[in-house]
């Protein structure tokens, strides 16, 4: 991209790189949750508590987290190491450890192993700090709940002080007792730190911050175009900081290719981008197949009877002459109205329920017409035969 572009009245927008609007990039000053992060550091360095981070996604949790561990490095006497969990907990402690100068072979990964060496590199720290983002995403949980609890006790036997922090997106405090074995949760002993979702002013400040970075001088956008993505995002997206960060990266990219400043209809461009990008990732990885098929044959169904609303059973009967069709075994009719309360519960439907004197049964119903099209569109991209393949 280049480094500037002209307007076509000839005044010069200045861009710089695009690098600031990514969700990983590092801030020298964390605003808006400065509130959460001295909380967490009380916990941890004040009162020696290990800590469950909870919150819905793109609320700023990972940030702070990150922020905490790179500026918690910068002191003496704490150090912190991160870890973003991935399907295998070897897999996520092999890579994350090399950013903090350990070098444990992934077959002698354990919490044992991990302990004694984060022990060795760093001999005269006052505190470890060990950080786990999105335990979760493990495929088996077991594994995680061992090496905490190896770590645990080589920590112990190390007489150091030490505090893990976990970072989850999808299990609150309450929840995890079904993620660790109970003699696990009763030594951890784990405290709250609950952040909330991002409101309207929070997420212009944070996009604000994050393009003074971007532009080199100022007045090249309209406070008002930044509130038009923030309200969106609060409205529509419960307040997720990365969607956000996604519409204002590729609004900008836009502008700047057109050699314009933000504009409305940039921006009103880029959001609806937004919508049917995040569309597209739910349907093609948070959704099973089935689910997505459903919602996909739900938005077709609603576009061929010239309605918003559908009944299930009407849906039902068109999912399973449809799925055969691609080769594919229909699921049982629990199943599917799990699948219908999932679609619903992702906002992407609203379910109800009609009673008659001799009916009872459920709807579906689409909020507008452009967003059931955008399903079709996005539908009729799939090769749903390959979409299938991996079960």
């Amino acid at each position: 991209m280049p480094d500037c572009g002209e307007r076509m009245d000839g005044v010069i927008v200045q861009v710089g790189s695009l690098r600031p609007l990514d969700e990983d990039y590092p801030l020298a000053v964390l605003i808006e949750r400065d509130a959460e992060l001295q909380l967490i550091r009380e916990y941890v360095e004040n009162k020696d508590l290990n800590v469950w981070v909870e919150g819905k996604p793109g609320v700023g949790k990972t940030h702070t987290a990150r922020f905490y561990a790179k500026q918690s490095g910068l002191e003496n006497g704490v150090r912190v190491i991160y870890v973003h969990a991935d399907a295998s907990i070897k897999d996520a402690v092999c890579h994350g450890q090399k950013a903090y100068g350990l070098q444990i072979p992934r077959k002698e990964i354990c919490g044992t192993r991990f302990a004694e060496e984060f022990v060795k590199t760093y001999p005269d720290a006052d505190r470890y700090v060990l950080i786990i983002d999105e335990p979760e995403r493990v495929w088996a949980r077991r594994d995680v709940a061992t090496f905490v609890h190896t770590y645990y006790d080589a920590m112990l036997s190390s007489h150091k002080a030490f505090n893990i922090v976990f970072v989850s997106g999808r299990i609150n405090l309450q929840k995890a007792e079904s993620f660790f074995p109970r003699e696990t949760l009763s030594r951890l002993q784990l405290k709250s730190v609950i952040f909330s979702v991002y409101n309207v002013r929070q997420i212009i400040q944070i996009l604000e911050q994050r393009l003074a970075y971007v532009y080199s001088t100022p007045g090249q956008y309209d406070r008002h175009v930044v509130a038009l993505i923030a309200k969106h995002i609060f409205q529509h997206a419960n307040g997720d900081i990365r969607q956000a960060l996604g519409i204002t990266k590729y609004a900008v990219q836009t502008a700047d290719n057109l050699g314009r400043p933000l504009t409305e209809e940039i921006v009103l461009e880029a959001i609806e981008w937004g919508k049917v990008n995040w569309l597209k990732g739910k349907i093609l990885k948070d959704f099973s197949p089935h689910t997505a098929y459903i919602l996909y044959q739900t938005a077709i169904l609603s576009l061929e009877t010239n309605t918003l609303t559908i009944d299930c059973p009407s849906i039902v009967r068109r999912y399973r002459q449809t799925i055969q069709q691609i080769g594919q075994d229909p699921i049982g009719q629990t199943s599917l109205y799990n699948g219908f309360k999932e679609i619903a519960s992702e906002g992407l439907v609203k379910q109800s329920y009609v009673t008659t004197e001799t009916t009872y049964q459920a709807t579906l119903t689409f909020d507008e017409a452009k967003d059931r099209d955008r399903i079709i569109k996005i539908g009729q991209s799939i090769n749903w035969e390959e979409r299938f393949a991996g079960l």
